[in-house]
């Protein structure tokens, strides 16, 4: 597997801190020491040439600017990828990235692990990276857990297996799923359920109406319509919708690429 090193440049030490940790949960960078003004950089760069170059504007002695002027002006055979986090979120701050071909630009405040994704995901266009690789993706089971625990779910409850395996299955796009029949027989044939689809279905049903009853104050937030009866396709679907925002807020844009999404008009 290939492995990209990776400079982090900024004044911030405990935000230098904070990215270094997460984007080492991805095997295929190697965080160097980070570095905390332009001119340090330039000369660590002239003499390492990092793969990455994880870069602030607003520094001592150099900017940010002056270091991507530096590598692109005086470095002609070096072609890093450049990502630049910044507060200046300007149009003109945009026109002069375009200028100095920067390869990626957030605009701060933003959580260190949306920096560490994204980057993983600008490497994964590339060809260099695998989908599979993503922490997230690795600890799904956690974090749909830990979403179906605030909504109200009974996770001590054995038919609340049938709902977890039915998001699951939504989330991470296993199977193309025409109609909800067929994702109730897929989950009927796991060895942990080894039902029928009928009970399937009944079992994600009693799961939704346990929460609708107990209705914490996460659920209320989603399902802001109360005791509405609630079809298994709208709570999947909707749930689905404020899981995604909450991965994509933590971790970054585009986590759930692969997914396929589940649409019916028949339960």
């Amino acid at each position: 597997m290939k492995t990209y090193s990776v400079l982090i440049v900024d004044d911030n030490r405990e935000w230098c801190a904070a990215v270094k940790k997460q984007i080492e949960q991805y095997p295929i960078f190697k965080v160097v020491p980070p570095l905390h003004n332009g001119q340090d950089a330039i000369v660590y760069i002239k003499g390492n040439k990092p793969d990455i170059i994880l870069l602030d504007i607003i520094m001592p002695i150099c900017d940010g600017f002056y270091v991507i002027g530096h590598v692109r002006d005086h470095m002609v055979n070096y072609q890093p990828y450049i990502y630049v986090l910044s507060a200046l979120g300007t149009e003109k701050t945009n026109v002069i990235m375009r200028k100095l071909d920067v390869s990626y630009y957030s605009v701060k405040p933003i959580a260190p692990r949306a920096v560490a994704y994204n980057l993983f995901k600008l490497m994964g266009e590339s060809g260099e990276s695998s989908f599979s690789s993503n922490p997230v993706m690795q600890n799904l089971d956690d974090q749909i857990e830990d979403f179906l625990y605030e909504l109200g779910a009974p996770l001590h409850l054995s038919s609340t297996k049938s709902t977890f395996y039915a998001f699951k299955f939504c989330m991470e796009g296993i199977t193309r799923v025409k109609n909800f029949q067929s994702l109730y027989g897929k989950i009927s044939l796991l060895p942990e359920i080894s039902s029928t689809p009928g009970a399937v279905e009944r079992n994600i049903r009693s799961t939704i109406q346990h929460m609708q009853k107990n209705a914490t104050g996460y659920f209320t937030k989603c399902f802001p319509y109360g005791q509405k009866k609630l079809t298994n396709m709208e709570f999947l679907n909707t749930a689905a919708y404020f899981f995604k925002r909450r991965i994509e807020e933590n971790f970054g844009d585009q986590v759930f690429v692969q997914q396929n999404s589940v649409s019916s008009s028949r339960e």
